[in-house]
């Protein structure tokens, strides 16, 4: 068996960051804005429609019919007006 390098970079360093600052926020924001696609995709799904999510924005679909939203505040109120969301 070989002795330790000791030159070797430490695999876990108990230092860490020190002061730099983290990105907590973001990752909230993204981990809250996936929870919601997934809440309404849900939501259109036990109505009988598709929601997809495309590069500039949503589909909502159902046997043809197609409603294009930008954001999930849109896919939101077109979910509201079908009664899919009361």
């Amino acid at each position: 068996m070989k002795p330790p390098n000791e030159k070797a970079p430490r695999a876990c360093d108990s230092q860490g960051f020190g002061n730099q600052p983290t990105n907590d926020a973001i990752i909230c924001d993204a981990d809250a804005e996936r929870n919601r696609f997934a809440n309404l995709t849900a939501r259109a799904s036990k109505a009988g429609h598709q929601l997809q999510k495309i590069g500039g924005g949503f589909i909502l679909s159902k046997w043809g019919w197609v409603k294009h939203c930008c954001d999930l505040d849109g896919v939101e109120a077109a979910l509201r007006q079908m009664g899919a969301i009361k």
